[in-house]
């Protein structure tokens, strides 16, 4: 993908104006798996630091929506995006999607492996997931109309 340059004002203008940080530094990281996005870590001065996402393409708000369902209901392994200044949980600037996470320093276990206690703190966290009932907002309903296949048994009828 072809990445548009963003200035670095111009995020540290947009953290400001839309989620209210006063950011003092601004530094891209590497080792993404998505290629439409770019993550920087963002500094804040005396306060913990802070992850700035920007994807490129259409969002999906049910991503973001099945985050903050998780963390709403007490799952604390679930880095949930932190909410704009008006609420929301993510914003469109210039065809790029914003979105701000707490930062967490450390090794991933991808590259770095896993040790047994990793494994057991990953299942407990998946179990926490799981064990978290789906939100109606969240989870699409089938309304299974099936009024526009009844020309099928007709066609189907005249084609034997």
């Amino acid at each position: 993908m072809n990445w548009p340059p963003v200035p670095q004002v111009d995020l540290l203008e947009g953290l400001h104006l839309r989620y209210g940080v006063l950011a003092t530094e601004l530094r891209l990281l590497s080792d993404g798996l998505d290629e439409a996005a770019r993550t920087f870590r963002v500094g804040v001065g005396n306060g913990p630091d802070l992850a700035l996402r920007l994807a490129a393409g259409d969002p999906r708000p049910v991503t973001y929506f099945v985050l903050l369902h998780l963390r709403d209901r007490g799952v604390d392994a679930v880095v949930a995006p932190l909410p704009t200044m008006t609420g929301e949980a993510f914003v469109r600037v210039d065809g790029l999607t914003w979105s701000l996470y707490p930062f967490f320093d450390g090794a991933d276990g991808w590259t770095h492996g896993m040790d047994v206690q990793a494994w057991h703190n990953l299942g407990s966290a998946l179990r926490a997931v799981h064990d978290v009932p789906p939100a109606d907002a969240v989870v699409p309903r089938e309304a299974f109309d099936v009024t526009r296949y009844d020309g099928l048994t007709a066609w189907n009828a005249a084609s034997r």
